[in-house]
């Protein structure tokens, strides 16, 4: 599952930049500068994620918790920032298109663990 994971939210990149192209069809931009703001907040989100396994790698459960809390708000904030600056948009507008590109996104994330968590059990039951 670790092995693949990482794989699939790099395939399913794309998919994030359609949510954001729907969402930013004001914009007028084409789907690659959508994809390249994805592949930006991915890389993000990926950094987050590294620092705070690094945090839980240490010994000392107190800093593992402080940096994993603060990689949380992170992944949450940094999207909202990032899309009112690329699309200029309001706080309330950028708010509440990042929580449907999100929420969405996260269903089609839980899809895909959900097949590959199949297709693991299902190679282990063989």
């Amino acid at each position: 599952f670790g092995t693949w994971m990482p794989r699939a939210l790099f395939v399913l990149v794309p998919v994030f930049g359609g949510f954001v192209a729907l969402a930013a069809r004001a914009a007028g931009r084409s789907y690659p500068l959508h994809l390249y703001f994805g592949m930006h907040v991915h890389a993000a989100w990926f950094f987050a994620l590294i620092v705070a396994g690094l945090a839980g790698a240490l010994k000392a459960p107190y800093v593992a918790l402080t940096v994993s809390t603060a990689a949380t708000l992170y992944m949450l904030l940094y999207p909202v920032l990032a899309f009112r600056r690329a699309y200029d948009t309001t706080v309330v507008g950028s708010i509440w298109r990042m929580a449907v590109i999100i929420l969405s996104y996260v269903f089609v994330v839980l899809l895909a663990m959900s097949a590959i968590n199949f297709k693991i059990v299902n190679s282990v039951a063989v």
